[in-house]
């Protein structure tokens, strides 16, 4: 029974050291075929700011159409309560005493 699992577990060490052996020299090529080159670099920040462009410029016609939504069913500016607010520290502020 003590010879099976000798066996057993050196044949699973030998394996688990086979296997790891392999990728941990290759480890230094994979980073290497993964890195960007300065160009590749260029190409892929020019997309990220392309796409926060495109973000922020669908963020303000949303915004636009709302607007213009709330233009058209009569919701104005004045009604707004940050409006009111305005008008009344306005009047604290310059009355007369």
């Amino acid at each position: 029974m003590m010879v099976v699992w000798l066996i057993t577990v050196s044949l699973t060490l030998q394996h688990f050291v086979t296997a790891h052996s392999g990728p941990a020299a290759n480890l230094s090529q994979q980073l290497a075929e993964l890195s960007l080159s300065s160009e590749e670099f260029e190409k892929v920040a020019d997309t990220h700011l392309n796409w926060y462009l495109f973000s922020l410029k669908a963020i303000m016609v949303q915004m636009a159409k709302e607007l213009l939504h709330n233009i058209e069913k009569g919701h104005l500016v004045h009604d707004a309560p940050v409006a009111n607010t305005r008008q009344q520290s306005r009047e604290e502020v310059y009355e007369p005493k």
